[in-house]
């Protein structure tokens, strides 16, 4: 990898680029991605889901308490006679009643069990979707950079055609070019203008797709990313850490494990359960005044359910099959996915070298063959060749420099690693467990603002620093 990145930093010399001062690509990409992390809405959708999946937990271990309740009823009767001798009493009371589970066969603990390793599933999940949306968002970004680039090579060379165009009509007003030669360099300004308008349009659409990812509008000046991300060294190692860390793979295991606490559940449904429960009550009416209690224990247990409980055992048992196989079949998804991005990496890197030597031989070409034109040695026809085989070759590098970093992304999405930890982003990541502080949005005026001032405006403040 590091081959190729010297690589690429020679192809510089190959290729005319423009500096912008004051810019720092890299801050540009990371904010981009902060944003992205603090702001995609699908994001904050799963982030409030989970919250939500964590009262599950609540709710189970309630179960575990004492369930106490205070009730009280104020009630007057009135008795008429024939005899007119009527009567009124009032009665209150206040009854504060609890009852507590003794023993549940373990239907409560295989409860809260499975509530824990439920909202494990839902983090780990959460977390897939996290690196999914930050991949996402990178292709995005990626894609801007890439357009805006073959959008300049396609412009410069249409400003070249157009320059020679010129000179060919100065060349035939003085009787030293044909119409043929003219026309022949008509047509190829032509061509590149119909070139850069379908670039111009691929970057429009590129740009529409950023801002509808990231939910801002892409930058004036963007580049690429130029510091990688450590990947594995090989794919042994790649395969290791995937099978063992992917969020997807954690997801399953949490998932077979709740099946298994909820197949529990539903056998202790069947077992007995014992339950101790008890009351005061204090009563204020015309025949009765005082308090009264009670406490007492009972125990039951299933017997007859119309074949009900059975039927929800062997619905639990065949959940956990389930998940099993779908545990399985995760872990040959996943084992799919690391081998083709490693082979798709491999691929891009071996892409590059080879279209960094056809830039550098189509570059030798082009200008031999230019000064031969010049010189009248070779045709308008060769220089026409020479001239689409080097800006083909020159967008093929771009295009081949922006899929090498992307396939770097995406083996660290293909493995688990692709989270705000390992991009090295400046956020907090989001607290699964809920202890930390809330993520806050961030504001887009301060997406791109960038650490790095300009060094022409440095020198100069320097220097009126030293006169005054």
């Amino acid at each position: 990898m590091l081959r190729i990145l010297n690589r690429l930093l020679l192809s510089l010399v190959i290729i005319p680029s423009i500096i912008g001062y004051g810019y720092s690509g890299e801050d540009n990409f990371r904010k981009a991605l902060e944003f992205t992390y603090l702001n995609n809405p699908d994001l904050i959708i799963a982030r409030k889901s989970l919250e939500s999946t964590n009262e599950n937990l609540t709710q189970a271990k309630a179960a575990r308490y004492p369930n106490v309740s205070l009730s009280a009823s104020s009630h007057r009767s009135y008795t008429s006679t024939n005899n007119d001798f009527d009567t009124e009493s009032d009665t209150n009371t206040i009854r504060v009643g609890g009852e507590y589970t003794l023993f549940s066969s373990g239907r409560i603990i295989s409860g809260v069990r499975a509530s824990e390793d439920g909202i494990r599933s839902a983090r780990f999940s959460l977390k897939s979707q996290e690196q999914q949306t930050l991949l996402s968002s990178i292709k995005a970004y990626l894609d801007v950079a890439r357009d805006r680039k073959l959008s300049e090579i396609s412009e410069n060379n249409l400003k070249v055609i157009g320059e020679q165009v010129e000179a060919i009509k100065n060349r035939f007003a003085l009787g030293s070019a044909t119409r043929t030669d003219l026309a022949e360099r008509e047509a190829a300004f032509e061509s590149a203008k119909a070139e850069h308008s379908a670039r111009r349009g691929a970057l429009i659409s590129s740009e529409e797709v950023y801002k509808t990812q990231i939910g801002i509008e892409a930058p004036k000046t963007i580049m690429e990313p130029e510091d990688m991300p450590k990947i594995p060294n090989d794919l042994g190692e790649a395969m290791k850490i995937g099978l063992a860390k992917h969020p997807l793979i954690l997801t399953a295991v949490a998932d077979f494990l709740a099946s298994q606490e909820q197949y529990k559940q539903i056998r202790a449904s069947r077992g007995l359960n014992v339950t101790i429960s008890g009351s005061i009550q204090n009563s204020d009416s015309n025949s009765l005044k005082g308090n009264t209690g009670s406490i007492g224990i009972s125990a039951s247990i299933p017997i007859f359910s119309g074949g009900n409980l059975v039927s929800r055992q062997r619905q639990g048992l065949l959940a956990m099959e389930s998940a099993q196989v779908r545990l399985s079949k995760q872990k040959r998804i996943i084992e799919q996915n690391i081998e083709i991005g490693w082979n798709s990496l491999k691929v891009s890197e071996a892409t590059v070298e080879a279209r960094l030597l056809q830039v550098g031989a189509s570059s030798l070409a082009y200008d031999g063959i230019k000064k031969e034109f010049e010189l009248g040695a070779r045709s308008n026809l060769e220089l026409s060749i020479a001239e689409q085989n080097l800006l083909r070759s020159r967008s093929d590098l771009t295009s081949a420099e922006r899929d090498v970093k992307f396939a770097v992304y995406s083996l660290l999405a293909s493995i688990g690693k692709l989270d705000a930890i390992s991009l090295e982003l400046d956020v907090k990541p989001f607290d699964p467990e809920l202890k930390g502080p809330k993520l806050t949005p961030m504001e887009k005026d301060k997406v791109y603002k960038s650490k790095v001032s300009n060094p022409l405006r440095e020198i100069l403040n320097n220097l009126g620093s030293l006169v005054d």
